[in-house]
């Protein structure tokens, strides 16, 4: 299977009502905290530091202190003492980690609305631990769990204990380990394969996802809009802002351009030490904006992503139809599929469905099953036929000389259901083909035209 990365996927722009893109909502509601934007910095010493912490805080957007060379009770209890309005920060999965977590469990009055166990391969025996650990003596905090980047890993970590999973290895500029371990997974791939996980059956079906922060690989404003396509409820980017004038990343200039130092959690500036070093520094060049103007301008590029996406806020961006259980629909499908007393009649049936009603079965366990094949009646093929005059010999095989039809490569003829709508001068309404029940009505229509000019 090919992977992608946010370059990879463009989106198409949708129906759109709005009066103007200001009018769009990108607030976010996380854990019963509701924020701006569904943005992030990163918790990385070059991206956030407590002044930047506050002043997120103080202005409702979501952020994550880091935890490298602190000390956390003593963040909190700072935080606290001011009373910000949201009070979140990181750690790890150290016996020094633990026992931070245990001194702010000893002060009940000490609130933590969220701590994100920050480590590079999450999924592990010393994050379920540490998860194990924190949700027993701080059962009120809000956990994020991280980092992982496959299914199995998310709903592992769910069912040890975290609220959110942070997703994403190895794909932030500044991160070497896709380099020298070879372990990695594309975002946008990613993000969509772990932004569909549900710890159980009964989540399933009622649509409740295992909520996911999309960490890494962002370039550009618009590659927020992809990761929340595919399934993030909200999005860690760490350059973009490193970039802004006033981040903690050192200034320098170079060939007389402002420039940010930037880097890696687990580069050798941040560890300083040389010991398993998967991450770099980065000089990027500064973006001339604050954290206020950059915020301001992902607000507006969200709004207009939402405009496209043919909404008014960012639910517009999420596919979240009601889950059901795939067996029942299947067997119900099933019931008419093989019943011989139906005749079945699609427009490349031969050729896609029945591919994909293959894939389906193997999906629930099933192995194909295909005697409802000589049942069926391609309109791809019966079109392809009267264009190029090819009779049925009631003495061949009906789908054998349907699939011998279909191989059949030529130019002469439109065969397309649009095509045939035309040709037989079938009203349609070009906006719904494509949509399965309206392809289904056209079908039997252009079917039922097309019977007049073949014997079959």
């Amino acid at each position: 299977m090919k992977a992608f990365k946010y370059s990879d996927i463009s989106l198409v722009p949708q129906y759109s009502d709005v009066h103007s893109r200001v009018d769009c909502d990108t607030s976010i509601k996380i854990a019963n905290h509701k924020f701006k934007l569904p943005i992030i910095p990163a918790n990385m010493k070059s991206v956030m530091d407590m002044r930047l912490a506050k002043w997120m805080s103080d202005n409702d957007y979501f952020y994550i202190m880091h935890r490298f060379d602190r000390k956390l009770s003593d963040d909190v209890g700072l935080a606290n003492s001011e009373d910000w309005k949201t009070i979140s920060f990181s750690t790890g999965v150290k016996m020094a980690d633990k026992l931070e977590v245990l001194n702010i469990s000893k002060s009940p009055d000490l609130r933590l609305d969220f701590l994100t166990i920050d480590i590079a391969h999450g999924y592990c025996n010393r994050m379920k631990i540490m998860l194990e650990y924190i949700k027993k003596r701080l059962p009120n905090t809000v956990v994020i769990a991280g980092n992982v980047t496959t299914p199995d890993a998310v709903i592992s970590l769910f069912n040890w204990g975290a609220d959110i999973v942070k997703v994403g290895i190895g794909q932030g500029s500044p991160c070497t380990t896709k380099d020298k371990t070879g372990f990695t997974v594309p975002m946008f791939t990613a993000t969509k394969l772990c932004g569909d996980c549900y710890e159980s059956q009964d989540q399933f079906l009622s649509g409740q996802k295992i909520p996911i922060i999309s960490d890494g690989g962002i370039k550009y404003n618009g590659d927020i809009t992809k990761a929340l396509v595919a399934g993030a409820q909200m999005v860690m980017a760490g350059g973009m802002f490193a970039a802004c004038t006033d981040s903690p990343a050192t200034s320098s200039t170079i060939n007389d351009i402002p420039h940010k130092a930037y880097f890696g959690s687990a580069s050798a500036e941040n560890k300083g030490h040389n010991n398993n070093i998967e991450g770099k520094l980065t000089n990027v060049c500064s973006n001339h904006m604050t954290y206020e103007q950059k915020l301001n301008e992902i607000k507006q590029d969200l709004q207009s992503s939402i405009s496209y996406g043919g909404g008014s806020d960012l639910s517009c961006l999420k596919y979240d139809k009601k889950a059901v259980d795939p067996i029942e629909p299947l067997d119900h499908f099933e019931k008419y599929l093989y019943d011989p007393s139906y005749l079945k009649v699609g427009h490349n049936i031969l050729g896609f469905d029945v591919y994909m009603h293959g894939i389906c079965r193997r999906l629930i366990g099933k192995d194909p099953d295909y005697n409802y094949l000589p049942h069926l009646i391609d309109s791809l093929a019966i079109s392809k036929a009267i264009n190029q005059e090819i009779d049925y010999n009631p003495k061949e095989d009906f789908l054998q000389w349907q699939y011998r039809v279909l191989s059949i490569r030529t130019r002469k003829g439109k065969n397309k259901l649009i095509d045939l709508c035309k040709k037989y001068e079938i009203p349609f309404n070009v906006k719904k083909l494509h949509d399965a029940l309206y392809d289904i009505q056209k079908n039997y229509e252009v079917f039922n035209k097309m019977i007049w000019d073949i014997e079959i």
